[in-house]
């Protein structure tokens, strides 16, 4: 394993980090990635280790995903990097930024991780529209730095759209997106740069494009009704089946194999500190 490190925080990532939202197991609605057994991911996680990863992202929203990882990692709590995420109470309710809310939630984190700090506090799916009580915020933000609680801040977004005015606003440390061969948008609009330009590195989240780049999702594939890919119309699903067949001819590689190209290609960007597939 390889690592790469952000030189603002002085915080080092191994380049291929572990996206913990799949090992939550079944949430409320087509939310997740399924039902997940604990012995099956604890294995993963354990496995992940064995193998130099020391990265692993989570959420207060993803399951039972920090309480397992609180289960594998609490006795060598200081061998890994734990990134979660606050702002999201629930998948069918609207999100919550404000002081009181954050502070509960980062309460849960730390008590379900078994921690007494988070390494990066991710304001989770934020956008310019849902925020209040900014400045509040940023000086709560800074406040739990200084008392250890956490030791960095990112933002983790669902879209592009507001995205200058949020690094400008919270002058993150990491910034968390959609990034792989068939989402370039942090490369077309020019975030990869920017960020670069502020000292924010990009954790590249669904590296994999949720699966669609390996070998393993086909036409005939069926998602469980918990599963957030149940969403996707059928329509949808052969776009992207052609498109990654297209690039695994373009690439003269079989579709298997598409995997490891598509971490390569994320890696290739010195900006992006890890990749976190799940």
């Amino acid at each position: 394993m390889k690592y790469r490190k952000n030189n603002k925080v002085s915080i080092q990532f191994s380049e291929i980090g572990f996206g913990a939202w799949g090992i939550g197991g079944v949430t409320r609605g087509p939310t997740s990635y399924g039902e997940v057994q604990y012995k099956t991911a604890i294995d993963a996680l354990n496995s992940a280790l064995n193998n130099g990863i020391t990265y692993y992202d989570t959420s207060n929203v993803y399951g039972e995903s920090e309480t397992r990882i609180a289960d594998a990692f609490s006795s060598i709590r200081d061998d890994v990097i734990i990134g979660t995420k606050a702002g999201l109470i629930s998948y069918d309710s609207r999100p919550d930024y404000k002081v009181n809310s954050i502070q509960s939630s980062i309460h849960s984190s730390l008590k379900r991780l078994r921690t007494d700090y988070i390494d990066i506090l991710y304001l989770h799916n934020v956008t310019i529209d849902e925020l209040q009580e900014v400045s509040e915020l940023l000086i709560f933000l800074d406040k739990l730095k200084l008392e250890g609680k956490i030791r960095s801040i990112g933002l983790s977004l669902p879209n592009l759209n507001s995205a200058k005015y949020l690094i400008k606003t919270f002058n993150p440390d990491f910034l968390q997106f959609n990034f792989n061969m068939m989402d370039w948008r942090v490369v077309d609009e020019g975030y990869l740069d920017y960020c670069d330009s502020k000292g924010c590195s990009i954790i590249a989240r669904t590296p994999l494009a949720a699966g669609f780049l390996t070998g393993d999702i086909t036409s005939k594939t069926t998602f469980s009704s918990s599963d957030h890919r149940s969403r996707y119309g059928k329509a949808l699903i052969q776009k992207i089946l052609e498109f990654r067949q297209e690039l695994s001819y373009s690439l003269s590689i079989n579709s298997s194999d598409l995997y490891e190209y598509a971490i390569r290609f994320c890696l290739s960007f010195d900006n992006i500190v890890t990749v976190i597939p799940g």
